[in-house]
């Protein structure tokens, strides 16, 4: 048959993506700092904005779903070109009793980052600049767990990398349903990490 070829010329035009990876920090202080280079609707919540951000030093990454940290952004009005510092401050209690992650967020616009770059001294060697958080490489999955498709658990990282703070037990059933996940709810948490409390299911 001639679908082969058909299919051989599908695979050299396959292209992924143009999302950067979410910045994910971990320990407090930790700091994205970049200039921002595109704002877009969130792939899961139209009504929360993307802010890619590009570091001194070339990588990009995505801010990631946090409800404090996309207030943050909303009030600043950032616009494409302005240059960002965004600090994990660690967690904090909210007024429901829950822990959530706490972040600051710096903005210089374009323009008077210009100005200033054009008045500082030319140094012969350039400054150390801070430098993102670089996600560690996920840990190797058991030999048991091996029954959890590859592809399954990067759309739960891809997915939680996103939702930080989680989400209703109900919407991540969703997920599943639109992926057409058929494997048991219970199985997927105790293998990929997850926990569910109070009607929200986190990563541990």
């Amino acid at each position: 048959m001639g679908y082969e070829a058909v299919i051989d010329a599908l695979k050299k035009r396959l292209k992924r993506g143009s999302y950067p990876p979410f910045w994910s920090p971990k320990e407090k202080g930790e700091t994205l700092v970049g200039q921002v280079v595109a704002i877009r609707p969130s792939a899961w919540d139209q009504n929360v904005k993307t802010y890619e951000v590009k570091t001194f030093d070339g990588e990009a990454y995505s801010t990631p779903n946090n409800a404090v940290l996309n207030r943050l952004l909303e009030e600043s009005e950032i616009k494409i070109g302005d240059y960002i510092m965004i600090r994990f401050e660690g967690t904090m209690t909210t007024g429901r009793g829950r822990r959530a992650k706490d972040f600051s967020v710096a903005v210089l616009p374009r323009e008077e980052a210009e100005e200033i770059l054009k008045s500082a001294p030319q140094a012969e060697e350039k400054p150390e600049l801070p430098k993102p958080f670089r996600p560690e490489p996920p840990t190797p999955a058991p030999v048991e767990a091996k029954k959890i498709p590859g592809e399954v658990r990067e759309f739960i990282d891809e997915l939680f990398a996103f939702y930080t703070d989680g989400m209703p037990e109900e919407q991540f059933k969703k997920y599943l349903e639109r992926r057409n996940i058929k494997i048991p709810m219970t199985e997927l948490i105790r293998e990929c990490n997850l926990v569910v409390s109070n009607g929200i299911v986190r990563r541990v």
